[in-house]
């Protein structure tokens, strides 16, 4: 059975990796990654083939306050959520006698506090689910 998914971090890496995956076992599937091209040019990959299962939504995940209006966009498009996945990431290069706050702060907020915010509202939502099916 297809599902509707979110895959966060969707234009590069594991997350581009999923996301084609998901598309080609026929999930409806929002990719969201705050790369603009990358993300056009797997919609046109998929969407050619006339199927129309895949969306994008540019969003960069430490803009913390667009996490919930994104969120809702996501579920719009495509008539609800089942799954969520968050492959965002980021990791710089530190030297070992570097010690540097503003790359860890950078890469606590992509990895860790981007994930927060957003598996917040799908937490939410499947809880909200789980109450309406039982």
């Amino acid at each position: 059975m297809a599902k509707k998914i979110i895959v966060v971090g969707a234009s590069s890496g594991i997350g581009k990796e999923l996301a084609t995956l998901l598309l080609e076992q026929g999930h409806t599937v929002t990719l969201v990654a705050r790369r603009d091209k990358e993300l056009k040019s797997i919609l046109a990959s998929f969407n050619s083939s006339g199927k129309m299962n895949a969306f994008v939504i540019k969003h960069d995940v430490t803009n913390f306050d667009q996490v919930e209006t994104v969120f809702q966009k996501a579920i719009k498009s495509m008539k609800g959520l089942d799954e969520i996945y968050y492959a965002s990431g980021v990791m710089h290069n530190i030297k070992p006698d570097e010690f540097d706050v503003e790359k860890d702060i950078s890469m606590l907020n992509t990895n860790l506090l981007g994930c927060v915010a957003w598996l917040n509202p799908a937490a939410n939502l499947f809880q909200k689910q789980k109450v309406e099916r039982s």
